[in-house]
């Protein structure tokens, strides 16, 4: 938080504010204030890119994607599930309407979406927005990737919600295979740097 303190005014110099190039700084700042529980400050770091994206026609789709996701992650922590509904399906319509939208920003607001259909009691669609998510990510990564550990720790929920314990059960197993692949995978960088 300190670094970025000190980098936003430099930016704000060069760039002017209110820049889209400051997007990046300000969605990193609300992910520490929302950390540290002031989502408050959270949501007017999210509002300036959100800002950024609209008045600037070619931000980027990729870029006005990941704003309008993290309004939706920022409002399903909230428990206001009908506005984080409203930014993913947003978020979906940008991604949908470009050339390339099988990649992983896809996915996660895929499974941003399925959480608050969950949370919502819409277990059916919940379930179909999963299995799409996962249809990308194991396209795109290997057996291991940890977004496919997110989805399927989503799909936990959803089973844990509508009470298919066995479900629950395989998938718990699923994702803790990523996670100790993902650590053994790791084990010798880490070594090496120590």
């Amino acid at each position: 938080d300190e670094l970025i303190a000190k980098a936003l005014p430099i930016q704000e110099r060069v760039y002017g504010p209110g820049h889209h190039l400051l997007i990046p700084v300000w969605l990193v700042r609300a992910r520490i204030y929302e950390a540290d529980g002031d989502l408050l400050n959270a949501k007017v770091f999210l509002e300036k890119s959100l800002g950024a994206v609209e008045n600037q026609a070619d931000s980027g789709y990729m870029v006005e994607c990941d704003v309008l996701s993290r309004f939706g992650e920022f409002y399903l922590l909230s428990k206001k599930y009908d506005k984080a509904e409203d930014a993913l399906r947003r978020a979906l319509e940008v991604l949908e309407s470009s050339q390339n939208n099988n990649n992983d920003r896809t996915a996660i607001a895929l499974n941003n979406l399925a959480k608050v259909y969950i949370n919502q009691g819409k277990y059916s669609k919940a379930q179909n927005l999963c299995g799409r998510a996962l249809e990308i990510l194991e396209n795109i990564f290997d057996e291991y990737h940890p977004s496919l550990a997110d989805v399927l720790q989503t799909l936990v929920q959803l089973h844990r919600k509508t009470g298919n314990m066995t479900e629950v059960a395989r998938l718990e197993h699923r994702v803790e295979e990523i996670r100790v692949h993902k650590r053994v995978a790791y084990a010798p960088v880490a070594k090496a740097v120590l």
